[in-house]
């Protein structure tokens, strides 16, 4: 007896899309460059018609800011879920933040994507503005959960906002390096880092 599979609403059916869109930019992007991955490739690379991709974007860059926000809601959630889980426990957060960044292969990509946002909005204006605005609100919500861990270290967490912009310019540079002397760095050399700066941090 076949079962009938349930039809997807039209809303449902669009964050799909959207979503296979956006998965395709990623590793494209990743791999080719800003430039190179167009939106041509991006579409048939998630099985769509180049008309499908601008039925669901008005340009690459609008994807782009989706991405963006999309992996830093996960980043977000799940550094929040650490410092909620272990706020008894901080030893136990640095523990799981080095996890957190010992991703391999999904830290590496982010970190290429991560340049070629940075390269694209200072070339382009208009999407420097949207970036920009992403970013700051991004690192605001940052320094709030620093603030957070610092504050149950019984540390001074009045400086979590000046901390917070070196961590994440820490990270990225950290990560170009991954990738440019893999056999100098492990996977799991950033990880350590960040956690080693904020046992310091905690003093």
């Amino acid at each position: 007896m076949k079962i009938a599979m349930a039809r997807l609403t039209r809303a449902e059916s669009k964050a799909l899309t959207r979503k296979k869109l956006c998965d395709s930019a990623r590793k494209l992007i990743a791999e080719k460059g800003y430039s190179g991955a167009t939106v041509d490739l991006i579409a048939e690379s998630a099985g769509f018609s180049r008309g499908a991709f601008y039925s669901n974007y008005e340009s690459k860059d609008e994807l782009l800011i989706d991405l963006l926000d999309e992996y830093f809601v996960y980043e977000l959630d799940s550094l929040s879920n650490v410092v909620d889980e272990h706020s008894d426990h901080p030893d136990e957060i640095v523990k799981a933040l080095e996890r957190f960044y010992n991703r391999g292969k999904e830290s590496n990509e982010w970190c290429r994507l991560t340049c070629e946002f940075f390269l694209h909005a200072f070339r382009s204006p208009p999407f420097r503005k949207r970036f920009i605005s992403s970013y700051s609100n991004h690192r605001e919500q940052m320094a709030k959960l620093l603030e957070q861990y610092l504050e149950s270290t019984g540390a001074d967490a009045s400086f979590s906002k000046l901390l917070t912009p070196m961590a994440m310019g820490m990270s990225l540079g950290y990560s170009l390096q991954v990738l440019a002397e893999p056999k100098y760095f492990s996977d799991k050399s950033l990880g350590k880092a960040l956690g080693s700066l904020l046992e310091l941090a905690a003093g």
